[in-house]
């Protein structure tokens, strides 16, 4: 595309414990969500798995597991890959909308698990 100057950014919430990187065109946004832990020192660690090892600390953004990745368009619609492979647990939402109701099912199963599951434990569950 001409003239489709490319911004780029990255959004760190660290009561979420995530960093959001992206980069922008004037009709496409693709971004990575990646968790990570504020260290004492300011640094930040994100997490990856390696062969035989599960959630090895590392301070590469590149190499962290993905939370979610993907992209969305200029109409709103999108995809989101969940998982550490590419498309693997992809889903398509068209807007956010889409997005709010995944976000309330997901809550509501919690609040059911709450409520229905005696063992639940809600402290280990936030």
């Amino acid at each position: 595309m001409s003239g489709d100057k490319k911004r780029t950014g990255e959004v760190v919430n660290d009561d979420m414990g995530v960093t959001i990187r992206w980069e922008a065109s004037d009709t496409w946004m693709d971004f990575m969500a990646k968790c990570h832990t504020r260290q004492d020192d300011g640094s930040v660690i994100y997490y990856a798995d390696e062969e035989v090892l599960c959630n090895m600390p590392t301070e590469d953004f590149d190499k962290a597991n993905r939370l979610v990745g993907g992209f969305i368009k200029w109409d709103g619609c999108g995809e989101w890959d969940f998982g550490t492979e590419e498309g693997e647990g992809r889903i398509h939402f068209c807007g956010a909308s889409h997005i709010r109701q995944l976000t309330w099912s997901i809550e509501q199963v919690f609040a059911l698990a709450k409520q229905h599951m005696p063992s639940f434990d809600e402290e280990l569950a936030k």
